[in-house]
């Protein structure tokens, strides 16, 4: 029987993790449908779409798939049992749940190949069984935490580091930190025994716990995300494993990793998104700045943020938690139940937090003016220099979502660059040819509009690449029956004896060529038949370009051909695929190819200090971070005539035809005229002189925006339906203008990204000589901070911890024998620290 406890989604996919053939056929599913072949999709309760060879279920990956109901991005397998039991998505969590023996009173029963990877950490650790007595002696040491709510919590009982003789290990309990999808993003260990974790030498000092080398900061989570209403946020695990057994239900607790001020920087905030939220923090000053961080970031996702702090006086450092009040009343005489009780309530009576101001999305947190005043202010997007029908589009979107008008203009500019294609070019010159193809990234953490404002903008194209996938398979389901019938009488007439048997044959059916609009794969396999087929280009439409940055990270490690095969679909040149799987040679005269997406900053901090810097392909990347305001009621709407003109839009540019040559299809060429080519020339010399005084990742860019006028000129020429081939000089003033808002953004969002860096720089180095504990020079940091390269890097980076107020410098004098002077770098004491 199912319990009534909501079962961890995260829980039931890790358990299920490599083992979904034998889930789906536990739930019905024939070896036939798992068996890898295509067959009919058939579904449960007319949830199948019928098609004979649609369906097809990919045990490696161990999701379903059918061309019509299923892709690779939602048939994982909780839809999987969802779709074949034809229940709701909470049903099957707890069917699996069930199946699988994962339950509240019980940790997650894995396989033991799954057991020994709980995540991408875990060759640090050996796992080992799970036993109750353990759990129970650690918790004594974190009262008033029970055994069972460690249980609960999914707990796993390790020997740590794994390679270190028996002797050297300790022995942990681990929890487990999500960010996205199954796999724990990192894991944080505990020793069993209570005591804390000796320091290491030239690496972290004395501490209460450990995280695992390589572990980002996610979130521990007590209950079950998908069926709660309300988030609770406390500080560190135990303070959960304390308060959670206690929640009503519909109630959930998380917590993260890294500490209070990690997490507005460095969490996904996809657990608070739509729900009520109740931070609760420390009382000391790192607790309060940490949760009001962390109450702003969440602000614009949630329904409604509420941050409460433990009463009393808030200390400079080591201030009460929630363990402390709960043991404190517990000691008067007051039930654990009563304590959590009286909590919510002051969360109920307290006022919703409200931010200050709209701040800026990913706004740096270095305490030093100098930070901010080097990054450009954001400068709202020129809506205006839009086609008509695109610009009201983007106003009244904007005005429904609550969102800035950038985040619908982007994908807007991507639509229509994909709709014109390689349709049409422009001739800047002899021998420099434009197309107009755009790849544009929107900037943004999740939860922050980017998804709806991609499917206002993005509507018409979608709608028309559905249409034709329809009629491609269509046509497919034709031409194979008139293949099947062909053959058959191939067959027929050489059996037959009469000589004129075979004249009498009809044509072989030629295969249709399939068209297609937008394409989601990314793989040079999937793409290359489909440009092809496809001579004016396609749009790549992706909600988050992580795993197409990440497909390149591997530059030295044979990705190179990938990366330089995308970087000539941003000019639309020709390139050659010979396929190993049928021996086959796929050339494309002319690869053309758009891109939209969205990306994290942190995710794209990390692809941009990677291969991708170094292979030119962020430097093509147009990447724009909008600011974020608080999400707000809006009764606006987009009108349907608003819809409907861009829609015809859309499609008018979609029908642009293309010339025939005897090398297929060429596009219709445009020119420049005197007008507009002097205005161009102004702004080519006016951005070259700039781009002398930029450095690194930043030159590159400007190289690529050099050209941008002139694609978006042609994008902007023939959305007006200028029937001439001649761009004149309006066009190439609003296209100037609209590249001047790009260049904008590609050194904010640079420098943003480069102060990120720097901060996290600044603090390991801060770590580092707080782990020390005592005075050092700076030739002694720099010897055991390898990443400092020399020592004037090494002075100038604790000069900057000085002024954060993280250290003091102090000259010791010499002693007895002489000497010279010494000048020491003496460390400030962190406040808050535990």
């Amino acid at each position: 029987m199912i319990s009534n406890y909501p079962l961890n989604v995260d829980k039931v996919k890790f358990a299920a993790k490599g083992r979904e053939r034998e889930i789906l056929l536990h739930f019905g599913a024939t070896e036939k449908e798992v068996s890898g072949r295509h067959c009919e999709c058939r579904g449960r309760g007319g949830r199948g779409c019928g098609g004979k060879d649609r369906f097809r279920f990919d045990e490696q990956k161990g999701f379903i798939i059918c061309n019509q109901c299923f892709n690779q991005g939602n048939g994982d397998i909780i839809s999987a049992v969802e779709w074949f039991l034809d229940c709701s998505f909470s049903e099957a969590v707890n069917q699996i749940g069930e199946y699988l023996n994962v339950s509240h009173s019980q940790p997650v029963k894995r396989k033991p190949t799954n057991s020994k990877k709980p995540g991408p950490v875990s060759e640090q650790i050996a796992i080992l069984e799970t036993d109750q007595a353990k759990l129970d002696k650690w918790a004594e040491t974190k009262p008033p935490v029970t055994g069972d709510a460690v249980l609960r919590a999914g707990a796993v009982l390790c020997n740590w580091p794994r390679r270190a003789p028996k002797e050297k290990q300790f022995e942990c309990i681990g929890f487990l930190a999500y960010r996205a999808g199954s796999e724990p993003a990192g894991i944080i260990l505990y020793r069993l025994d209570g005591e804390n974790f000796p320091a290491i030498e030239n690496g972290p000092g004395e501490r209460k716990t450990h995280l695992l080398r390589g572990s980002l900061d996610g979130w521990v989570i007590s209950g079950d995300l998908e069926e709660s209403q309300t988030v609770i946020k406390v500080e560190g695990v135990p303070d959960l494993l304390a308060f959670a057994p206690h929640v009503p239900d519909g109630y959930v607790v998380v917590t993260n990793t890294h500490g209070a001020k990690s997490a507005a920087k460095n969490c996904p905030l996809d657990p608070f998104n739509r729900k009520k939220v109740i931070i609760i923090g420390d009382a000391d000053e790192s607790g309060v700045s940490g949760a009001n961080a962390l109450a702003r970031e969440v602000s614009p996702y949630a329904n409604e943020v509420k941050v409460i702090f433990p009463d009393g006086e808030i200390a400079e450092s080591g201030g009460k938690d929630v363990r402390d009040i709960m043991n404190e009343n517990l000691q008067a005489g007051n039930s654990l139940q009563d304590t959590v009780n009286r909590i919510l309530e002051k969360a109920e009576q307290q006022e919703p937090f409200q931010a200050v101001e709209d701040e800026p999305a990913w706004k740096p947190t270095n305490k030093t003016s100098e930070v901010v005043d080097d990054v450009p202010k954001w400068k709202p997007f020129p809506t205006d220099k839009l086609p008509e029908e695109a610009a009201k589009l983007v106003r009244e979107a904007a005005s429904s979502l609550r969102c800035d008008e950038s985040l619908i203009a982007i994908p807007v500019l991507a639509a229509l660059a994909g709709a014109i294609g390689r349709s049409r070019c422009l001739v800047a010159k002899s021998g420099w040819v434009a197309y107009p193809i755009l790849w544009l990234a929107l900037v943004a953490d999740s939860g922050s509009l980017k998804t709806p404002a991609m499917k206002i903008a993005l509507a018409p194209l979608r709608k028309a690449s559905r249409e034709s996938i329809g009629l491609g398979e269509q046509l497919l389901s034709e031409y194979n029956e008139k293949l099947e019938e062909y053959e058959k009488k191939i067959r027929i007439s050489k059996k037959s004896k009469k000589e004129d048997a075979i004249d009498l044959l009809p044509e072989k059916p030629e295969k249709p060529i399939l068209s297609r609009q937008i394409v989601s794969d990314t793989t040079i396999e999937a793409l290359i038949p489909i440009l092809r087929d496809n001579p004016r280009g396609v749009l790549l439409d992706r909600d988050e370009l992580s795993s197409w940055l990440g497909s390149f990270d591997r530059y030295a490690s044979g990705k190179g051909t990938d990366a330089s095969n995308w970087i000539s679909m941003y000019s639309a040149e020709p390139f050659t695929v010979d396929r190993k799987k049928d021996n086959q040679m796929i050339h494309v005269p002319a690869a053309a190819v758009s891109v939209i997406g969205g990306i994290q900053p942190g995710i794209l901090r990390q692809h941009l200090n990677g291969s991708n810097s170094q292979n030119g392909l962020s430097a093509r990347l147009m990447m724009v971070s909008p600011p974020k305001s608080v999400k707000r009621w809006s009764d606006s709407e987009v009108s349907s005539d608003t819809a409907s003109k861009y829609a015809e839009l859309i499609t008018r540019l979609l029908s642009l035809k293309m010339q025939e040559s005897l090398d297929g299809y060429e596009p219709i060429s445009l020119e420049l005229s005197p007008e507009a080519k002097s205005a161009y020339e102004e702004y080519y010399n006016e951005h070259n002189t700039l781009a002398i005084l930029e450095s690194g990742e930043l030159i590159s860019a400007f190289s690529k925006i050099e050209e941008l006028p002139l694609r978006l000129s042609v994008i902007l020429h023939c959305s007006h339906f200028a029937k001439t081939t001649t761009i004149g000089n309006g066009v190439m003033r609003d296209a100037i203008s609209l590249s001047e808002w790009f260049r904008n953004e590609a050194i904010r969002v640079r420098s943003l990204i480069s102060k990120d860096v720097d901060e996290d720089k600044l603090e390991k180095l801060a770590n580092w000589i707080a782990a020390k504990g005592k005075p050092i020079s700076a030739r002694d940091v720099q010897n055991g901070c390898r990443w400092l390269k020399t020592i004037d890097e090494t002075e100038a980076d604790l000069e900057k911890l000085v002024k954060d107020g993280l250290g003091r410098w102090e000259v010791k004098k010499p002693g007895p024998k002489g000497g010279k002077p010494k000048r020491l770098f003496c460390p400030t004491k962190k406040s808050g620290s535990t």
